[in-house]
């Protein structure tokens, strides 16, 4: 996570923080998940997202979350 910098770690912060709030888990596609971590932390524009994307693409290959797929 360290070769994304700083906007990761807000990034895996608010992504914990949409699933607790839930419970332990949340149904969301990427998508829908990285609108919601853009809103909560304010970083809107096409550059953003595929910052959030690719962020979020690497936490899923990692063992930092469990992704089902259905």
């Amino acid at each position: 996570m360290l070769r994304f910098g700083e906007r990761a770690v807000s990034i895996y912060i608010v992504f914990l923080c949409i699933i607790y709030r839930e419970g332990y888990y949340v149904k969301s596609d990427v998508e829908t998940m990285i609108d919601s971590i853009s809103f909560e932390l304010g970083m809107s524009g096409t550059e953003n997202r595929k910052f959030i994307e690719e962020v979020l693409n690497w936490m899923i290959q990692k063992p930092l979350t469990l992704v089902i797929r259905l």
